[in-house]
């Protein structure tokens, strides 16, 4: 559904359009709380992982509103898990979106955007989609997480060929534990704050972009008390320096490699600082109808669930393609490395590994507002050999989850490759204009856009022509 509204004195014209979603699904996992398997030698009373069936309702809201110089997206979806025998384990989420692109200027974009989102850990990494699935460290038990992040980005044409990009991001994130156990008190709540920005030079040609990028991560922890135990306050940093290259082969495949240096340290810690190398290669493939890609990626990264810096490593598979007949498929398979950056000592913590599979098989028939889908995930964090006895030993958490979900949507269902509102439990901590903004199109990919439009505008007016009769035959024979 779209709206126009009428111009009135020096407003542009407006279009409105909107998308709606409810979701409702039943599903079973073997572990309700993510509750760490117990030690062979743990003491009586130990949690230990519970299965449990579970249904949910999911409805959301997308609205858009355009204009010709900008365009303003707010979406929200509640959820809402109900577990049939642990009703203690029961989840709500909620995420608020924002966002804004606008257009300065013939050579200056501009976008901002807020998100605020709440969940528990036993729903954040299965309220929403398989393909969007990620690994993630977390810690046991069902805890509260609440963030809200801001986020901009600017990029400037400073010429033909050439584009500056400038990105900011601030979170705030909360962690509220629950009891371990029946009887036992829960550990108090604590929080991050996570600051970034970014600044990078992209220069264009034919079928590639280069450019360098600069960034600066603060992650600031104030102080936390476990019962007895106090954790001072400490304020991390992180600085990175990279080397970027895009390379398109076609309009459909393309390439990614950014390779540097990053270097962390503890503000105000005698330690010193840690340097280690940071880099991303990926391989997307990508259509209006759907897209592919592999992507490993070496880099300090903020948890927010853990409460640390992490030097972590990670390889991703991700894709959401159609099949036929209304058929399709959508999934992630992601392996992580993590080790905690220990910056007080100039080391690192125990690693910890993690392993993902998230897969959906899909249908949805044009003529019916629904879309089914059946869905598989695993997910699994585990130690490997000997901890470091003078460190907090990784945890070993095992999770499978079966789901089958119907999705009605009104007033129509979204077009092919594209989604509606979509649930974002945990948004992303840090800034990056890429991430942002968006991939400064080389001058191939703008020559492909323009033959298409063109070939477009020659089959409308053919269309158009032959409803009646006989075309614009002044335009034909110019």
């Amino acid at each position: 559904m779209a709206l126009a509204i009428a111009p009135t004195s020096a407003f542009a014209q407006v279009a409105f359009d909107w998308q709606g979603q409810v979701e409702a699904g039943l599903g079973v996992t073997t572990n309700v709380a993510n509750t760490p398997v117990p030690a062979k030698d743990a003491p009586y009373g130990t949690p230990f992982p519970h299965w449990d069936g579970y249904g949910n309702v999911s409805p959301g809201i997308q609205l858009s509103f355009e204009s010709q110089r900008t365009t303003h997206t707010l979406s929200y979806v509640f959820d809402y898990r109900y577990f049939f025998i642990h009703h203690e384990a029961n989840a709500i989420s909620n995420s608020f979106a924002y966002a804004l692109g606008a257009v300065l200027s013939p050579t200056v974009d501009f976008a901002m955007g807020i998100n605020l989102a709440q969940t528990q850990v036993s729903a954040f990494n299965v309220a929403g989609t398989a393909q969007n699935a990620q690994p993630l460290v977390t810690s046991g038990g069902n805890n509260y997480l609440f963030t809200g992040v801001a986020n901009q980005a600017l990029h400037v044409a400073v010429s033909a060929n050439n584009t500056f990009a400038e990105g900011l991001a601030f979170t705030v994130h909360d962690t509220l534990p629950v009891s371990p156990g029946p009887g036992q008190p829960a550990p108090p709540q604590f929080q991050t704050y996570v600051a970034s920005g970014t600044l990078g030079i992209t220069h264009q040609f034919s079928r590639d972009s280069l450019g360098g990028e600069l960034g600066t991560d603060a992650l600031i922890f104030p102080e936390a008390r476990n019962f007895a135990v106090t954790t001072p306050g400490h304020i991390d940093m992180v600085h990175r320096a990279t080397l970027n290259w895009h390379h398109e082969f076609n309009p459909e495949w393309s390439s990614t490699l950014n390779a540097g240096v990053l270097v962390a340290y503890e503000a105000n810690a005698p330690a010193a600082p840690a340097w280690n190398p940071a880099g991303e290669a990926s391989l997307e493939y990508g259509t209006e109808r759907g897209s592919a890609g592999i992507t490993y990626t070496h880099a300090a990264q903020p948890n927010l669930i853990t409460q640390q810096l992490a030097l972590v490593d990670t390889l991703a598979v991700r894709a959401g393609l159609p099949l036929s007949k209304g058929w399709d498929i959508s999934g992630a398979a992601a392996a992580l490395a993590s080790r905690a950056l220990l910056l007080d000592r100039a080391g690192f913590g125990n690693v910890t590994y993690g392993v993902l599979f998230d897969a959906a098989l899909g249908y949805a028939k044009d003529t019916l507002p629904l879309r089914f889908e059946l869905r598989y995930q695993l997910s699994r964090q585990f130690p490997i050999g000997t901890p470091k006895p003078d460190l907090p030993a990784p945890l070993d958490i095992r999770r499978q989850n079966l789901i089958f979900s119907v999705t009605y949507f009104f007033p129509r269902p979204p077009a092919q490759g594209t989604h509606g509102p979509s649930l974002t439990p945990i948004p992303s901590p840090t800034s990056n204009p890429a991430i942002i903004g968006r991939h400064e199109q080389t001058r191939g990919q703008m020559e492909d856009k323009d033959r298409t439009d063109a070939h477009d505008r020659r089959e409308e007016r053919g269309k158009n022509g032959g409803e009646s009769g006989g075309g614009d035959s002044g335009e034909s024979s110019k």
